[in-house]
């Protein structure tokens, strides 16, 4: 969400279509799929346009001052981690996998952080809340990061050169 929102409001070249192909391809993934009446995620739908969101994801941490870049790169490894924990219980048999994505002890430490859609108690609805929340102010503050950089680079930006003509050449 929080680079979608930073791409809405800076608006770089071809901003259109790869929010568009995105859009589109998440929500016919989530509503329109096959799997929508499942409690697993529509993951297989997804993978068609993961291309595309890699693409905006890579665009919005380029536009990330160094801090950022440095979280960008601990959540990326951090995730890497914990997909190499879930392969090696996959290989090992500890796990299946289809079992795997609600075994918390293979997500731990983290793992009380997130709901638990299996349960869904009153702690759960609490944590989903926190977490829209938190997911929605960020993508407000990158959309308007986003559109403020966007209006102040065309009042800052100094007027295109214009070609002179050759007044000797008749």
């Amino acid at each position: 969400m929080p680079a979608a929102a930073m791409m809405l409001g800076r608006r770089p070249p071809q901003w259109t279509v790869l929010l568009l192909t995105l859009g589109v391809g998440w929500l016919t993934a989530t509503y329109v799929a096959l799997t929508m009446n499942g409690y697993w995620w529509p993951g297989r739908q997804l993978v068609v346009v993961l291309p595309v969101a890699v693409l905006v994801i890579v665009w919005f941490v380029s536009q990330l001052p160094g801090l950022g870049r440095g979280l960008s790169a601990a959540a990326a490894t951090w995730g890497a981690v914990l997909y190499a924990v879930v392969v090696r219980h996959g290989w090992s048999g500890d796990t299946t996998w289809v079992a795997a994505p609600d075994r918390a002890d293979l997500h731990s430490p983290l793992a009380w952080l997130f709901p638990d859609n299996r349960v869904l108690a009153d702690s759960d609805v609490i944590r989903y809340v926190l977490w829209s929340a938190a997911a929605v102010s960020i993508a407000v503050a990158c959309w308007r990061r986003g559109s403020h950089q966007r209006l102040w680079r065309t009042i800052d930006d100094p007027p295109a050169p214009v070609a002179a003509e050759s007044r000797t050449s008749g």
